[in-house]
């Protein structure tokens, strides 16, 4: 009896004092359409495996009456719906919160401070990088290095698609090629900033 089955007789036994219990479906048989199909066959919610704590705890206490939701349960709900409405404002900044959160060990307040420094550092860091192609017969090394550093923190952040500007930029400096980096620096220097305002707004 699958998932399925043993739903339609949970719903259809009047004898059943669980008869209109909230109900989700977890499962490893998650294909394109999965969720509608589910949802389709009176399942409340749907999550693929491997699930994680976080958002099947997150599924759980939306489904619990307010009452049950007292103390450090409430307080852990709110604090994750807070984070995924941060996490959502990212993604509007094309920033995928989640994955630089992974980076960070899923810890909030870590990754907060490790966008935070990302922030503060920029005037500095954008400095240094107009100062290198300035004068690139003399800094050019100095410009790969940098271009490689904010390659990496870009992506370390969750700005994977930011990062493939600063990539294009290293490589370019790589090949000691003066006019195709003087050619991509706009383009770099725009989205840099770009992102900066738009982590400056998540962070308020």
């Amino acid at each position: 009896m699958d998932g399925i089955e043993t739903l339609h007789r949970l719903r259809e036994d009047p004898e059943n004092a669980s008869r209109q219990a909230k109900v989700i479906m977890v499962t490893a048989n998650a294909f394109a359409g999965a969720r509608g199909i589910y949802l389709q066959e009176g399942f409340d919610d749907f999550t693929p495996k491997p699930v994680e704590g976080k958002k099947l705890e997150q599924i759980v206490y939306q489904y619990l009456p307010e009452e049950l939701l007292t103390g450090k349960g409430q307080e852990r709900a709110e604090k994750q719906e807070l984070e995924e409405g941060f996490l959502q404002k990212l993604r509007l900044v094309e920033v995928d919160g989640a994955k630089g959160l992974a980076y960070a060990n899923n810890e909030v307040e870590l990754y907060t401070e490790i966008l935070r420094g990302f922030v503060e550092e920029y005037e500095e860091k954008r400095q240094k990088m107009l100062d290198y192609v300035a004068d690139l017969k003399r800094n050019g090394e100095d410009l790969v290095n940098l271009a490689h550093q904010m390659k990496g923190e870009a992506r370390g952040i969750g700005g994977t698609h930011f990062g493939e500007h600063f990539y294009a930029l290293e490589l370019a400096g790589r090949e000691k090629n003066a006019e195709k980096i003087r050619s991509l620096l706009p383009e770099v220097l725009e989205e840099w900033e770009r992102t900066i305002r738009g982590i400056s707004g998540c962070l308020g």
